[in-house]
């Protein structure tokens, strides 16, 4: 079985990005976040444009991440409210 979202990793020193040992915080809270998950997690998922959710009244309700209910799967799609 294939999963499309996970693709085939290339060694980490051939690497354009930093280890993960140096500038984590940087790399997880900046636009560069999906190519950290990309490179390091061989994780690369479609992302929606959050204006046709974030009107819905369910994904109003919801708490913020980190607290418990800020991810739902809503008509098929993780959405997490940050």
């Amino acid at each position: 079985m294939k999963d499309k979202n996970v693709r085939k990793m290339s060694f980490a020193w051939a690497s354009s990005i930093p280890t993960p040992f140096y500038g984590t915080f940087f790399m997880l809270n900046s636009y560069a976040k999906k190519e950290f998950m990309n490179h390091w997690l061989a994780y690369k998922p479609n992302y929606l444009d959050a204006e046709d959710y974030e009107k819905l009244p369910e994904v109003q309700m919801m708490p913020h991440y980190p607290d418990k209910g800020s991810i739902k799967l809503i008509n098929d799609v993780i959405v997490v409210k940050f």
